[in-house]
């Protein structure tokens, strides 16, 4: 099963007793063959991007639009694999539908924030990371885009605020104690 809607629950599953880079995790087409659901590239890359990152479909039939995007999500990965098959591996689940799976060591971390379905609450429930260091700083930047600095018992207790999010889609938060 390749939908990504699908992949999280099973992805995050075989995370609990394997590590990422043995995972299977293709982007998918869309329409889906086994559900029939259509998803964003930007979410089936983004699924896919927690394990080996492949691609099982036809190529020649996608838009410009989503090569481009496809593209983006490859140098992206390329980029966090090293943090993604290297380091310790944690999941979690943050209020409203909100889960996360972190990558990397308390000292550098890939997060990826993901929301499968349509939100309940008017703001979005803040993201506690219990495996931070409390005693440090972190620098975090949201989708590659530089952001803030907060403090890491801070994070652990009351949580990273996140942006509102809607039904199948995902954020990756960069933490990196400074």
């Amino acid at each position: 099963n390749i939908d990504a809607v699908s992949r999280v629950s099973i992805q995050r599953g075989i995370l609990q007793f394997m590590p990422p880079e043995l995972m299977g995790s293709h982007v998918g087409a869309s329409p889906a063959h086994g559900t029939g659901r259509r998803q964003s590239m930007a979410f089936r890359s983004a699924v896919a991007r927690t394990g080996h990152f492949g691609i099982e479909f036809d190529l020649r039939k996608i838009s410009d639009k989503d090569k481009a995007r496809l593209a983006q999500s490859i140098a992206d990965y390329k980029q966090s694999r090293d943090l993604i098959h290297q380091g310790r591996c944690w999941t979690g689940d943050a209020a409203d539908g909100v889960s996360w799976t972190a990558f990397g060591d308390p000292a550098d971390l890939m997060v990826q924030v993901l929301r499968v379905s349509a939100p309940s609450f008017r703001f979005p429930p803040p993201l506690r990371l219990p495996m931070v260091h409390r005693d440090r700083n972190y620098r975090i930047d949201i989708n590659g885009q530089p952001g803030t600095s907060m403090q890491g018992g801070w994070i652990a207790r009351s949580g990273l605020p996140l942006p509102r999010m809607n039904a199948e889609t995902a954020l990756w938060i960069s933490l990196k104690a400074e």
